[in-house]
């Protein structure tokens, strides 16, 4: 197991005098900070940065970040679909893995474990949100986010090393979709993203150059995705936080001194066993991500009744995230990703996602007057499947394919010239000739995280004409024609059988999928008061006083996902990333804490509002745990 930046809780506690062995002396055992932020994805990275930076005091407060799953290095994920078990958790189960998937009511989402969160599996697009996205969040007209989020945008880009793929144009991946944005009356733009192409930058750790393997959300091999754990973690650590992995917040309570007590379970990882944590904290924050704090404060509210608005878990939004393909193109699409880690990949398809087209709802919600212009679009992007899975897209590709002829007896142009093939095996040749497409939009944020055996579970609720049918509709209209011969394909998962199929199967259209997102918000959002919402316009959690709606705990804040109050439409990390670090640089801490650190033990740092310090520490990554390539040989088996 891998430790550069982190440490294990375990040498915490040890250093604190747990009382490991005695169950008993660990209720009554308690460790204290100044600082404790929950969770190291973009909100909880960008809250560290904002109060570590502008503290220019006699001492910087100590800071200390908790983090439930382990770190990662570029040499520690997975490369084979046979590694990936180990990986993954579903609910409760392999609850320190790196993908968290939770499977809910009509709903699953996946976000991730690790130092630097989702960060580290995601496919690095940092796009600004609309200016009319932010003005319609609670108290603009005295905020306006627009503005404040503007001030940042360009100083957190410089940091997380955004750029755009300079091969863009040569990618098969991105003219495809460049001809499907063109008979969808819209263009293709090249995507943002937080990717160093050219190599290290002056804020980032000395990673290799990007190699364009198409690995990105298996997380980078290279180091050359500028996840948080190559930027923004550095810089943390060279300010002063203290960083700890394998440990899991449950819940807190207020103490009478307005201190809060954190009580935390060790995750497991490379012990034999459990150990209970107490921290007491000044100042907590809560970065956990939109399931992650929600749940934190859902049991805080039943184990110890705390006070917390009714809007708590509600506003659940899906950000209108689908994962989508256009199957059996007339054209080669692209080629397939390479096995990760090679040091020149054997084929250079690029990151998992190069461009980005803004296209227009069609059918009855695009025509309603009322709904704003931002509300009728929804962005498309090109995707790469990473090595790992492309046997298991394969297989969707020709279901899907099979399963939509017993339908409406179509095929796709590949098929019409490969009539020889065996419909149900597999075919590098057709997964070269489909799209797949990530898509965000806005959806009415009307789902649910609701507290059920102790844990949260997504909840969703479809409608007759709602987004998803609109998205649907319009992607299947003239599917040929924008596919370049190729048929729409909906993710099997959300839509396990196409339309019109409950006349070969009863009961088909009781089949009911789940929508899949990897961009989950709300659940604690922004509001004015606690009758409409659980944070206020600071990020500090309501207390839910009936007599004073707008009252709050002073030194508890919410600075992640969770806090968005509806769908953004696009990758949500910038706007994430923005919010929090403007937020949390406003924060003001108590000043009777004697946990301090002298600040003749840190690098003496001056805010500068246009650019984030140089990283000159923690630059030198150190070896992970180097997976095998496989390689053909390897692979063969005598019969």
């Amino acid at each position: 197991m891998t430790h550069w930046l982190s440490e294990p809780i375990e040498s915490l506690l040890a250093k604190q005098g747990c009382p490991f062995s005695d169950k008993n002396a660990q209720q009554q055992f308690l460790i204290n900070t100044d600082v404790l932020i929950v969770g190291s994805g973009y909100g909880a990275a960008m809250a560290a940065l904002g109060i570590l930076e502008s503290r220019q005091t006699h001492a910087r407060p100590r800071v200390w970040v908790f983090e439930a799953g382990r770190e990662y290095l570029p040499d520690d994920f997975p490369k084979t679909m046979s590694e990936m078990p180990g990986y993954v958790g579903v609910n409760t189960l392999n609850s320190s893995a790196l993908w968290d998937v939770r499977a809910g009511t009509g709903a699953i989402t996946i976000s991730a474990r690790g130092l630097g969160g989702t960060s580290l599996v995601n496919a690095s697009v940092a796009v600004r949100p609309d200016a009319q996205v932010l003005a319609n969040w609670p108290g603009n007209t005295q905020t306006d986010w627009h503005s404040r989020l503007l001030g940042v945008y360009g100083k957190i880009e410089q940091l997380l090393g955004v750029s755009f793929n300079p091969l863009a144009a040569d990618n098969g991946s991105y003219r495809a979709l460049g001809a499907s944005a063109a008979a969808l009356d819209s263009q293709i733009h090249a995507a943002p993203l937080t990717i160093n192409f050219e190599g290290p930058t002056a804020h980032s750790a000395d990673h290799e150059a990007c190699n364009y393997c198409g690995n990105c959300v298996m997380g980078c091999h290279s180091g050359a995705k500028g996840s948080l754990n190559m930027n923004a973690w550095p810089l943390a650590r060279q300010l002063g936080a203290e960083l700890f992995t394998g440990v899991r917040v449950q819940s807190l309570w207020q103490q009478e001194d307005g201190s809060w007590v954190v009580e935390c379970t060790t995750a497991g990882i490379g012990t034999n066993g459990k150990n209970r944590v107490r921290v007491c904290a000044a100042t907590v924050i809560l970065g956990a991500g939109t399931l992650g704090s929600t749940e934190i404060l859902k049991r805080s509210a039943h184990k110890h009744r705390l006070r917390l608005s009714s809007s708590l878990g509600r506003k659940f939004s899906l950000n209108g995230d689908a994962l989508v393909a256009a199957t059996g193109q007339r054209q080669k699409v692209n080629v397939l990703a390479s096995v990760p880690g090679a040091q020149h990949a054997n084929t250079q398809p690029g990151p998992t996602i190069s461009g980005m087209a803004s296209i227009e709802l069609t059918q009855a919600q695009a025509a309603d007057a009322e709904i704003p212009a931002y509300k009728k679009v929804f962005l498309l992007e090109d995707a790469l499947v990473p090595f790992a899975l492309h046997q298991v897209w394969q297989e969707m590709l020709v279901t899907q394919s099979l399963i939509g002829r017993f339908a409406d007896g179509q095929q796709s142009a590949w098929h019409q010239m490969n009539t020889t093939l065996e419909p149900l095996a597999i075919s590098s040749d057709l997964a070269e000739h489909s799209q797949t497409l990530l898509v965000m939009g806005h959806d009415d944020a009307s789902g649910e995280l609701r507290w059920q055996d102790d844990e949260l579970k997504p909840v969703w609720k479809r409608r007759q004409g709602d987004y998803y049918d609109q998205l649907h509709a319009t992607l299947i209209s003239q599917q040929t024609k924008v596919f370049d011969g190729g048929l729409f394909s909906p993710n099997l998962i959300s839509q396990p059988l196409p339309a019109g199929f409950a006349g070969i199967l009863e009961g088909a259209d009781d089949l009911q999928g789940n929508l899949l997102s990897v961009h989950p918000l709300g659940g604690c959002c922004l509001a004015e008061s606690a009758d409409t919402g659980v944070v206020n316009l600071r990020g500090q959690v309501f207390s839910n006083d009936e007599h004073d709606p707008q009252s709050v705990y002073e030194n508890l804040y919410v600075l992640d996902g969770s806090i968005i109050p509806g769908a953004i439409g696009t990758n949500p990390l910038l706007t994430i990333a923005g919010l929090s670090y403007v937020l949390a640089s406003d924060i003001t801490l108590p000043t009777h804490s004697d946990q301090r650190l002298p600040l003749r033990d840190l690098q003496a740092v001056s805010a500068d509002s246009a650019r984030f310090p140089v990283l000159t520490q923690f630059r030198k990554i150190p070896d992970g745990v180097r997976w095998p390539i496989p390689d053909a040989e390897s692979q063969q088996v005598e019969a």
